[in-house]
């Protein structure tokens, strides 16, 4: 699974926000050679509850992230993400947590794998215990939003530098079409060769 560009010229590709959320994902991985895969999943996990009354209302963890990416004022209410690989149910790997500010208080949104359907029935977020797991220990990575505002600022940037370099491009191929056309027609004037059997000989008497 290939996460961010790959090439020669990757160090000046434009990345994405869904390849530094499938990024931010790959880190969790306790082993980096599951990195690929840990990301894939990490970003498949479901909101508890209604997923109406989640985090920017995202149906999965990577669509919540997106989200805050591309929207300053939700990232601006992001307090802390904390994200697992580890086991948290029989058979279901990964959970991650975001806490935000909402209505005068702080608000947290969880996100379990898909298979726990009973974790996603409506009024679920509101009785969801976050410390009823199979394990008496887990390792979390914890992300703060400084870290992704920087990461936000920087790919705007880039989006903008990409944005007039391509309005420059679009102009510098205005010019060529409109020197091309000009070429044209000062062609058309000018005087034309003679071919082999049109050669005038003149003779002096």
């Amino acid at each position: 699974m290939k996460l961010l560009p790959v090439s020669r010229g990757r160090n000046a590709e434009h990345i994405t926000f869904d390849a530094i959320v499938s990024g931010l994902q790959s880190i969790v991985a306790e082993r980096p050679g599951f990195a690929g895969m840990t990301a894939n999943r990490l970003g498949g996990l479901r909101p508890v509850g209604d997923a109406k009354k989640a985090f920017a209302q995202a149906e999965t963890l990577a669509a919540a992230l997106q989200a805050a990416m591309y929207d300053e004022a939700l990232l601006n209410n992001v307090a802390e993400i904390r994200i697992t690989d580890n086991e948290v149910y029989t058979n279901s790997f990964g959970r991650a947590v975001i806490f935000y500010r909402a209505d005068n208080g702080e608000r947290a949104t969880y996100y379990v794998g898909r298979e726990n359907h009973t974790l996603m029935q409506t009024g679920a977020e509101d009785t969801y215990n976050p410390r009823d797991l199979i394990r008496s220990g887990i390792c979390e990575t914890v992300i703060f939003p400084d870290g992704l505002k920087r990461i936000a600022r920087e790919v705007q940037r880039d989006e903008e530098h990409a944005q007039r370099m391509e309005a420059l491009r679009k102009e510098s191929d205005e010019v060529d079409v409109d020197g091309r056309q000009d070429l044209d027609i000062i062609g058309s004037f000018a005087p034309k060769r003679l071919c082999s059997s049109q050669r005038l000989t003149h003779i002096n008497y």
